[in-house]
């Protein structure tokens, strides 16, 4: 079984036509013989190989067609890479290998033209850089952007120390002792819970435009207002050298909101919000010849926070809620088939089997674009799951047209 399985992790460089063909039907068989003995996640990545086999097959087979009146072109495509950075990842030695692989990712699609990658870090909130404060709306008569990121020595006693993101305006604040903490500037509250709190539906995840429907700070829901904040976005990017660098600076911490990570990818994908992003990081429209593909990321289970002393108040999506979890998980597939309407094809990895293989298989546009990545020496590493993912993009990126 070792033995088939080996083979079958090889069978993606085999690009001549009718032998791929050939040998995935009969690996299917054998596949389907196996299922006693391999466990279920060998089981999914082995049908994503075979399934990234036949679209390098058919292509190869296309391309040596005598067919002249059909060429080869080019085709646009943007690629949101949703990656948690929750407190598990760096806690079970995930977080190091998961960097290694979005750069590795980034690699294959240097001097690949017409190709953005956008990185979107998310845990318990999502960060939308301080360089779009416009987004941000004002709550409750208080100010859009709290005076925690605009002075935030008035905040922070001398422990801390200012950490500058790569953009230059965002920035965290640090200490080292007597534990390590890192507090990032410019999180926003999960629309779910703006949509709660507010109980207008207006604000339910969607990737309505900051101008219909504001951002809130973080910082105006009290209980949670200065933790668990990630790094920022960086919006969608040719610039392979600048990506590598955004992914080595990235931080590990806070709980996990499935929802909140999803909704950003699309944010970053969505034309909606060019204005947002600016004209050099504006989303396409969306358009047949343009492919977007969004690739969710997660190690973990959704885990919204209440407070202890006080069940309603933490995350406002608890609110008045039997099973907050539960409501989220709801609100994450609700976004997942929205975002499938519009085009865009979602890609999902679970990271180990801590994560809800159940949601990520069920987002996934299709199911050969769910995939399991194990860190056990038995499993498939992060890096070649990824690796995947780009080998289909960059199959699918030469199209033959009339």
């Amino acid at each position: 079984m070792i033995n088939l399985l080996a083979y079958i992790r090889g069978f993606p460089s085999e690009t001549r036509g009718s032998i791929a063909a050939m040998t995935g039907v009969m690996l299917s068989v054998l596949l389907v013989a196996a299922g006693g003995v391999v466990d279920h996640g060998r089981i999914v990545n082995a049908r994503i190989d075979l399934q990234n086999a036949v679209d390098v097959a058919t292509l190869s087979a296309a391309l040596e067609t005598d067919d002249t009146s059909r060429k080869v072109s080019d085709r646009f495509f943007e690629v949101a890479l949703v990656v948690d950075v929750s407190s598990s990842m760096i806690q079970t030695g995930r977080f190091d290998p998961a960097v290694t692989a979005l750069k590795s990712f980034v690699d294959r699609f240097e001097d690949i033209p017409n190709t953005r990658i956008a990185i979107v870090p998310f845990s318990s909130r999502v960060n939308y850089g301080l360089r779009r404060q416009s987004a941000f709306g004002t709550w409750n008569g208080a100010a859009a952007i709290p005076d925690r990121w605009q002075s935030p020595h008035d905040h922070y006693n001398s422990n801390y120390t200012r950490h500058d993101w790569l953009d230059g305006e965002t920035f965290a604040m640090t200490r080292s002792t007597p534990k390590f903490r890192i507090d990032w500037m410019g999180c926003a509250e999960p629309r779910l819970d703006v949509a709660v709190e507010t109980g207008d539906a207006a604000f339910a995840p969607s990737d309505s435009p900051p101008g219909d429907t504001p951002l809130v700070a973080m910082d105006h829901n009290p209980a949670p207002g200065k933790t668990f904040c990630p790094p920022p976005i960086e919006a969608l990017t040719d610039d392979g050298d600048y990506l590598k660098r955004v992914a080595d600076a990235l931080t590990s911490q806070g709980s996990t909101r499935l929802d909140a990570g999803m909704d950003a990818g699309w944010n970053v994908l969505s034309p909606r919000w060019a204005t947002v992003w600016g004209s050099a990081h504006a989303p396409a429209p969306y358009d047949q010849e343009v492919l977007k593909m969004l690739v969710f990321m997660t190690d973990g289970q959704m885990n919204t926070m209440r407070d202890p002393d006080n069940p309603n108040e933490y995350d406002w999506a608890c609110k008045g809620a039997a099973d907050c979890d539960a409501d989220a998980t709801d609100s994450l597939l609700a976004t997942c088939r929205a975002i499938n309407a519009t085009g865009i094809e979602i890609h999902t990895v679970s990271y180990d089997k801590d994560a809800d293989t159940t949601a990520m298989r069920a987002c996934a546009s299709s199911r050969g674009l769910f995939q399991i990545a194990e860190s056990d020496s038995g499993g498939i590493f992060i890096e070649k799951v990824y690796d995947r993912i780009a080998d289909r993009i960059l199959a699918r990126r030469n199209v033959l047209t009339n």
